[in-house]
């Protein structure tokens, strides 16, 4: 089975965080926003300093990762979604 993995990329720093998988971009859009949520947190205190991207997939049955060259953005920084999201789903 095939899964996404997606990143957070610091504008201010200019550096992506360690990937994480999840189903689809809505999935990933989901667990972005809790991050976000968490009080006292980087990603609450400063939110718009964070935009989430799709960076490739993982296939579990041969072990396999594919990048996504170039990291396709899900949400920038300001909440506003491409017109795109998802059509890789």
């Amino acid at each position: 089975m095939k899964s996404n993995l997606y990143s957070v990329y610091d504008v201010k720093v200019c550096f992506f965080f360690p990937p994480f998988a999840k189903t689809n971009d809505y999935d990933a859009l989901r667990a972005y926003h809790h991050l976000k949520s968490q009080s006292g947190s980087d990603f609450s205190r400063f939110p718009k300093d964070y935009q989430l991207y799709h960076i490739g997939e993982f296939n579990d049955e041969i072990g396999l990762v594919s990048g996504q060259v170039p990291p396709r953005l899900i949400q920038d920084v300001y909440g506003a979604q491409p017109d795109n999201l998802g059509e890789h789903v």
